[in-house]
Parts: structure tokens; sequence; C-alpha cells
């Protein structure tokens, strides 16, 4: 008998990742294309539509019976987001209509199988959110580059920025990112004029490109980059904070984004939830947000197993672990 399908598809402001998996949570094709973020991608349609076709055109006939995506901004441009969606999903021949979410309940979906607990996304933006009944109740910062993100990639190379424009014109002490930062934008020593042009000339998503910069001169033992990255583990901790219920555990909480996946901004998260008061649930590393969104394709079919299947086993795609 053919087994029925349900889509998953996290569009983010850098790439768009498609999964189809069974009823069963097995997974039978993956697609991935560009950012879908409607706030910076140049065709947001066509990056969910390739990211579509390509995890369509890898698996067997059968039937879509669900599918989610999860789109950054849906909460504040609905109509657009849920445009963006549909159109991409009547275009490569799918019939009915996927339900659109924002990027934030799939990340924790992503993460884990309790249906209330909190989030805190770090990868380009940064934002965390409580949820209940796999739906956002409560959320703090996600304001973008200009007003916060505090502890986000792009917050970290902005920083990285200022510490190289600090040092090259004596308001701040020496530092390695005075050599790394520069190369990556093709940038000379010590050349301002050249940096503000290539830093204001970039999109602002891409200027999360430098956060790795800045984590490995902290891990380096550089002490401008160490400052740099306490900060942004303590802004992304204070925004947890402010979603969390205070000397209660209220489910799990789930870590996701490059920036809290990888150290070593996120090891400083987790050593200060250890060390926050008031108890919490297990802290766990969400998996790829595609299979989040898969997850809850599968709930709205009553096939929560499924999403259970998913969670424990995508270890070998970068998946969920508790710490």
């Amino acid at each position: 008998m053919t087994a029925e399908l349900v889509v998953g598809i996290d569009a983010g402001g850098t790439s768009t990742r498609c999964v189809v998996v069974t009823t069963a949570g097995e997974i039978r094709g993956r697609g991935m294309a560009g950012g879908a973020n409607p706030h910076s991608s140049r065709d947001p349609v066509g990056a969910v539509r390739a990211a579509l076709s390509e995890a369509l055109g890898a698996n067997p006939c059968g039937p879509i019976v669900s599918g989610v995506v999860g789109i950054a901004g849906a909460a504040s441009r609905p109509e657009e987001t849920a445009a963006v969606a549909h159109q991409a999903w009547s275009q490569v021949g799918l019939t009915g209509t996927p339900f659109v979410t924002d990027d934030i309940v799939v990340a924790y979906a992503a993460g884990t199988v309790a249906s209330a607990g909190c989030v805190l996304v770090a990868g380009t933006g940064a934002v965390a959110a409580r949820i209940h009944d796999f739906t956002v109740r409560r959320r703090a910062d996600g304001h973008g580059w200009l007003v916060g993100d505090e502890g986000s990639a792009v917050w970290l190379g902005l920083a990285g920025v200022r510490a190289v424009l600090a040092a090259w014109d004596g308001r701040g002490p020496e530092t390695v990112l005075t050599e790394t930062i520069p190369a990556e934008l093709a940038v000379a020593p010590g050349d301002a004029p050249s940096m503000l042009a290539a830093v204001h000339g970039s999109a602002p998503a891409r200027l999360g490109r430098l956060a790795p910069m800045v984590t490995a001169a902290a891990a380096g033992a550089d002490s401008v980059a160490q400052g740099i990255v306490d900060t942004a583990a303590q802004c992304l901790v204070r925004t947890l904070g402010a979603v969390r219920p205070e000397g209660r555990d209220d489910g799990p909480i789930v870590l996701a984004g490059s920036v809290l996946t990888t150290d070593p901004v996120g090891a400083l998260v987790r050593r200060g939830l250890a060390q926050a008061q008031g108890s919490h649930g297990a802290v766990v590393a969400a998996g790829p947000g595609e299979f989040g969104a898969a997850g809850l394709a599968l709930r709205r079919v009553a096939a929560s197993a499924g999403h259970a299947r998913l969670v424990e086993t995508s270890g070998g795609t970068g998946a969920a672990k508790t710490w």
C-alpha cells in the first residue's frame, strides 16, 4: 500500500529546507534552496518552490496529506507569508493548502514533542518564546538587527566590526579581529573607509558570516572577542528569562540556531541556564527546522508518534540532544 506523506518546510533568511516523510516518520525526500524570508529574499516563492520540488522529486509516489511551512515573519505579516507558501505549494502541483506558522514554533518542535515549554533561537536573528499547545504565547526580542536580535550572529558580526574600527582609530584595544574580519570582507588592514563601504553595502543578514571570526577569536583567548561572546550569552539568557516562568518547571527549553548549537556562545548560555535560579525542564538542542515543521504536519493528521520518531532519529542531521 502506498504510504501517506507529509511535508515540512523551514523557510529562513539564509536558506529554505524541506523534508517529505511518511506518517510513521520515515524520511522520503529532502530539498534545499535560498532564503525565503519576505523581509530579505528577492524571490521567496521561488525559494520555497525550489526546495519543495527537490524534496518531492526524490521520494516515491504517495498522497500528501498534510503540510506545514514555518516562515520568519509569519506572526507580523500573516497574509504575505501565507501567500508565499500557498503559491509555491500550488506551483509544484500540490492540492489543498499547507498550514503556515512562525519559524519559532518550528524550531521548538524540532527539539521536543512536549506541547509546552520554551525556545531560544539565535541564528541570523535572536528571539525567545514560551510555547503552549505548539503555539507562541509570549515572546521576547526578535526585533531585527537594527534595534534588537541581541546575541545573534548579525549582532556578533557587528560587534566585531565595531571592535575593529575602535582598535584602528585608538578608541579600543588591539584584537586579532583586526586581521580576520577585514580579510573576510576583502578589506586591507587599517582601511576604515573600505570597511564601512563593505559593511553598509552588505545585506544585514550577510553580516552574520562575520560571527565565526568573533567566536574563533574568543576560543583563541582574544580578550576583546571574549568580551563580545560573554555579552552575547548574557543577552540571550536574559531574553529567555523574559518568557520563562520563574520558580517552576514549565517544560523543556529548546536551543536552536547556529549560535546556540556551537560553542563558545552555546556553552556559556547553557552554563548561565544551569546557574539561573528556579527550576526548569531539560535543555535540549533542536534538530533541523524542517523536521520540526514535518513534526507539526504529522500532528495535524493525528500522527504524533511520527513526530517523536523524527526527534529521536534525526541525530545524523544535527538533531536533538539533551545536555
